[in-house]
Parts: structure tokens; sequence; C-alpha cells
């Protein structure tokens, strides 16, 4: 039931005041309207303590309450406590919790920095807590911007770390060596080269000792005459770039440089002295044989060079007279110049044109033929000593040293009837026999050699065998025993 008080100024001008006196506490109100002009405003509520309750402080959280100045933090200071990690879990995910603004002065806890204002997010489920952190004490994490995200669960509660000037350091120049800072690029170039241009070194630079001073990175040189350590040979005038390589700080390093439009170079930078640059090969100055067989001076010998490391390499063709590179080779049947008409392969070398030999092998033989070139023209093929077959050596063969051949024939010729006998031979007790050793004796009776002296008539040797006839004087000066 409403009850209506109406005061009124004139007819156009009036105030009503509407009461409702229910049973029921929530319907226990009432509301004003104004007449401005002859028409009524629309009805307002009045608020008042039966109808709204504010916060009784600044950390309740009680549903529907009006909250006052400084709520949550909000407006005024948030509030300051002290809570290790597992506290700290218990408030964020705490669903009576509501967004606020705190601060936890306990250090290292991983949900929020120490003596950081931070902001406490709700939404439904689940909460996320941003850490704003000012204090910069060396080896203290407590500064910087660090969130925090979880639900109430508790299964998820992840922490991320964004970087500020508090903790990501810019270098600051580009070749500022400061540990932990981040890289920069410059207008001239990047740090330490990377990223832009190489760090340019003074023209006049001892380059061992400009090289000692810096950290790893790359770095260039326009060069002059004053310019030191440059490797040979040295182009003055021209760019060189240099990586660096730093070890540790003694400093051993390791060098490369490279001539722009030249040669590379390599070398090891010691506490003292210069660099010790050692070329490095490459397309320019290290150039492969266009084939196996090319003669281009200071090339460099591919696999099967005039047959090294084939099987066969077949280089010389149509003539062995035409050969002019030194190798092995192979050559077919019929080739002009061949020993025979049979196909072999063999090796060719020489000094000049004029100055050659040859040695081959043809298929089917078991030895080796030679010539040579003479008078400007190649002699003729001549057979090498061949162990396995009868030769005829048709020149006189000079041997200083005793030919003997243990436990078999040494020597051995033709008698005048044509039989083959042994001249002399060693047995198995090395005892040197004279003769056809064929039978046991040592001087073989039937075949008894003969002894010339000179020109003068043969005799045969003593046989204590058989009844001899001794025809000349023989004088014994000793005592004789029969």
């Amino acid at each position: 039931m409403f009850k209506i008080l109406h005061i009124a100024y004139n007819v156009n001008s009036a105030t009503q005041l509407a009461f409702n006196n229910s049973a029921m506490e929530a319907n226990r109100n009432f509301w004003f309207r104004y007449k401005r002009g002859g028409n009524w405003d629309t009805w307002r509520q009045v608020w008042h303590t039966g109808n709204i309750s504010k916060q009784a402080d600044t950390y309740d959280v009680t549903t529907g309450k009006v909250l006052i100045n400084g709520a949550h933090g909000w407006r005024e200071k948030g509030r300051a406590f002290t809570r290790d990690e597992a506290a700290m879990l218990e408030l964020l995910r705490g669903p009576a919790n509501g967004c606020q603004v705190y601060r936890n002065d306990t250090g290292n806890v991983a949900y929020g920095l120490r003596y950081a204002p931070s902001l406490l997010l709700r939404a439904g489920d689940l909460w996320s807590s941003v850490s704003f952190g000012h204090e910069a004490n060396v080896g203290n994490p407590s500064f910087g911007i660090r969130a925090t995200i979880g639900n109430e669960a508790g299964t998820v509660a992840t922490v991320h770390n964004f970087w500020t000037d508090r903790n990501l350091i810019k270098q600051a120049s580009s070749t500022d060596a400061s540990v932990g800072r981040v890289l920069t690029l410059a207008s001239e170039g990047g740090s330490f080269g990377l990223g832009g241009i190489a760090t340019r070194m003074p023209a006049n630079s001892n380059v061992a000792d400009y090289l000692r001073s810096v950290p790893t990175g790359f770095y260039a040189v326009a060069s002059t005459a004053d310019t030191v350590g440059l490797p040979a040979p040295v182009v003055v005038g021209a760019g060189y770039m240099f990586h660096l390589m730093r070890y540790n700080t003694n400093p051993l390093a390791i060098v490369t440089a490279s001539l722009i439009g030249g040669g590379m170079w390599r070398g090891t930078l010691g506490a003292t002295g210069g660099i010790n640059w050692l070329s490095i090969w490459d397309s320019t100055n290290l150039v492969k044989q266009s084939s196996e067989i090319d003669t281009t001076s200071g090339a460099v010998l591919i696999n099967e060079a005039f047959g090294l490391g084939a099987q066969a390499s077949k280089y010389i063709v149509g003539s062995l007279n035409d050969a002019t590179r030194n190798g092995f080779f192979r050559y077919t049947a019929g080739t002009t110049g061949a020993p025979s008409s049979v196909a072999g392969f063999g090796i060719m070398f020489g000094f000049d044109t004029n100055t050659q030999a040859q040695l081959v092998s043809p298929a089917g033989e078991n030895g080796v033929r030679f010539r040579r070139k003479g008078g400007g023209g190649w002699l003729a093929w001549t057979t090498l000593l061949d162990q396995e077959t009868a030769q005829t050596v048709t020149a006189i063969k000079t041997h200083n040293a005793a030919v003997v051949t243990a436990n078999a024939v040494a020597f051995r010729g033709t008698y005048t009837d044509g039989t083959v006998r042994n001249l002399a031979h060693i047995n198995a007790q090395n005892i040197v026999h004279i003769g056809d050793g064929a039978a046991p004796t040592t001087i073989h009776g039937s075949a008894m050699p003969l002894i010339q002296v000179g020109a003068g008539t043969a005799y045969e040797i003593v046989d204590a065998g058989t009844s001899q006839t001794i025809s000349g004087e023989k004088t014994f000066t000793g005592r004789s025993i029969f």
C-alpha cells in the first residue's frame, strides 16, 4: 500500500512523495517526483540505509555492498602484507578475494615482485596478477613487470616476465661489451658489425693490437701504407674484412681476413705479437684441372689425372710415339709405336720432349719393355730381365758379388754334345761341388771337367775313384802317405 504526500506551490509546480509500507522488507521504500511547467517528471527512488549498504571496510567483499573510497586499493593505497609463495597462491586462488591493489613485501616470491604495487584481476574462475617492480638492488630480481595467470582450481599457475629498460639494458655503443646488454643497431653499423656495416678500425691501425682490444665481431679497414699486420701480399688502398672469434680474455682468438675482390686468410691471435696469417685456398687461387689430361701450370690434379687414382687412363690415343705427358696410360691393340700388336699399359716419364722414356707391359707377356728417346727419336724397344723365361744376354754382365743360390744350382752350362750340366752347385750341407752334382760323388766321374790354363792343353782333375796317368812331374814337398 502506497501513501502519497502532495506539496503544491501552484497548479504548475508541485512535489509528491510516495511511501510503501509493505510487510516485505525489500519493498519498504519511498519515491518522489516534481511537477514543472504543469508536467510531472518520472518517479525517482530515494536511496537510504534500508536499501543500499556500504562496505564495512575497504576490503569487504559482501555482494551488493556499495564501494567506498579506497575499496580494494582503488583511489587510495592498496593493502600491504607479507606472504610466502603458498600464502600468495592462496590469496590469488581464493574466490572471496576480489579484484584489488596490493603489495607483497616478501622477497623472491614467484607470483609477484617484492615491494611492487600489484593488481589482482578476476573473471569467472580465472585470475591474473600483474606486479610493477622498482627495486633495482644488484642480484635482486624485483624490478620490471611480472604477470601471473592461473585458475581457482589450482591446476594452472604460470609466470611471465615483461622486458623493460630496468631488466633489458641496451648497449651504450655498437662495441659496448657489458655483460647482459642487448645488441643494438647503430647508424653506421650493427653491434660488433652484426646487422649492419662492420666496425671500421683506423687506417693506420696495427691490426693485431686493434683486434686484441675489441670483442668478437666483424671489423674492417681501408688499407693505407701505414696499416700494420695485414696478410701478404698487402694491397694498399683496398678494403679488408676481419671476423674475430674470441675464445678467452688471454686473449686467444681466431681471425679470418678477406681482401675485397681478393683472397682469404686465417690466423691465431695471442696475447702479444702479430698474426701468423695462413692463406685459405679458394676457387680464385686453387684451380682444378679441367680434365684428367689438362696440363695447365699450377692446376690441382683431379682423380684420374694422368692415370693416378684410376684403374686405367687412356690418355695416349693413336700413337705411343706422340706421347708428351708424364703419367700412367693404356693403349689398344694396333697402337702405333707399341712393342707388339696387342694392347697394354705403361708409364711415360721424361724431362722435356727430347728427354723421355717409356715402360710398357703388353698383354699376355710376363715382362716389361723399355725404350727411350735418343737424337730426337724413339729408340728400339728392349725387354728387361725376366726371371720366368729364358733370355739371351748379348752384352757382358759383370757381377761384383758372388752368385750363389743355397741348395740349388749356381752355374749351369751346355756341353758340346748339347747336354746341360751343372758347372758348380752347393748342397744342403753348404759343400761346394765342382761339376755335375746329380750323383752323390763330390766330383762326377762320368763328366769330369777339364782344367785349361790359358790356351794350353786341357787336363783332367785328379779323380780318386778311377785310374789316371799323370804325365807331368809332380813335386811334393810334404810327406805323402799311401
